[in-house]
């Protein structure tokens, strides 16, 4: 039994199970190349949106933790200015 995956920088290897080891060359004899070309495209296709959703997430993340910080600052300053009864 043979998985075609993905590494980190999304090319594709396969993992072969009977011999649990990887290879770089598809071991799987007889499948028709368009069919391998179609897999390879939709691989890809899911390794990128994976990775654009994970950037979003990051930006999300920091953009609100950025304006968590802004509202902090703002309670900082507001507690720093001198009341009305202490004038």
């Amino acid at each position: 039994h043979v998985d075609p995956a993905l590494d980190q920088r999304g090319r594709m290897y396969f993992k072969v199970h009977d011999t649990q080891s990887t290879t770089w060359e598809d071991p799987r004899a007889g499948q028709p190349e368009v069919t391998l070309k179609l897999w390879r495209q939709a691989q890809r296709t899911r390794w990128w949106k994976e990775k654009v959703r994970k950037e979003v997430e990051e930006m999300t993340r920091l953009k609100e933790l950025k304006e968590m910080s802004k509202v902090d600052m703002e309670i900082l300053v507001l507690d720093k200015e001198p009341s009305e009864s202490s004038v």
